[in-house]
């Protein structure tokens, strides 16, 4: 069989971080637009500082409300700017963003949190705030629930205002390309169990409501990926196509 290689572009260092391009970007091309957001029906542009700025401001918010380096954060929302944005500031707070489909089972939702150990989870709709609040009670680990479409990020923000820039880059740095994806703590995965063990034994088990009810239980894909390229300054997301690196 006939081999072909050619020359690696880029070599990962061991303290690289994935969150690296928002904040090189904004230092490289700091007025140049980075995404677009719809704004009262009109696409609205994001510059590279913006964008960065953000995170950073809601990244501190996590901090100040006790997201620990390694701490899962759950997302569940459809594709539009804020899912990425809380993606990146979940990581820039060193945690593990947990994706959650926003179409998912109320089963689904509360093995998905039990299961990763999340402390905390971000909803999209009302929809899904009571569907996390019915879980809540089999879902001991989790502490923080915000609500994106209720002034979520808003309160992020202004729990972050006492927090340093400083802080927020020393906790970005805990996390690099050598560390490994982690089990959550076995603690909170024998929770999760138990709570489910609990429920069947009464006859409520997610496997068996799901099927009295008549729904299939299927898991869906998370939204696509993109990053910016090396030699390209910018990209266009939208509500549709946000961008993502896994």
């Amino acid at each position: 069989m006939r081999e072909l290689s050619v020359p690696v572009a880029y070599v990962v260092k061991p303290d690289d971080n994935i969150t690296d391009d928002v904040f090189t970007n904004a230092q490289s091309w700091p007025g140049t637009t980075g995404l677009r957001r719809k704004v009262n029906g009109t696409w609205a542009a994001v510059t590279w500082r913006e964008f960065a700025g953000e995170v950073r401001a809601v990244a501190a918010g996590f901090i100040a409300a006790g997201i620990r380096s390694g701490d899962r954060v759950g997302l569940m929302s459809r594709t539009r700017y804020e899912w990425t944005l809380l993606d990146y500031a979940i990581l820039t707070a060193g945690g593990v963003t947990v994706p959650i489909y926003p179409t998912s089972s109320l089963e689904q939702v509360e093995w998905i949190l039990g299961d990763s150990g999340a402390v905390a989870v971000v909803v999209e709709t009302d929809d899904h705030a009571g569907m996390v609040a019915t879980a809540r009670a089999g879902l001991p680990a989790l502490a923080h629930i915000w609500q994106i479409d209720s002034g979520g990020l808003a309160d992020l923000k202004a729990r972050g205002t006492q927090v340093t820039r400083e802080q927020v880059d020393e906790r970005r740095r805990t996390r690099g390309a050598a560390d490994l994806a982690a089990p959550p703590p076995r603690r909170a995965r024998r929770s999760a169990r138990a709570a489910a063990e609990g429920r069947g034994r009464d006859g409520g088990g997610g496997a068996s409501r799901a099927a009295r009810n008549g729904r299939a239980v299927t898991m869906l894909p998370r939204p696509s990926a993109t990053r910016p390229g090396p030699s390209s300054a910018t990209s266009s997301i939208d509500s549709r196509t946000a961008a993502r690196r896994g």
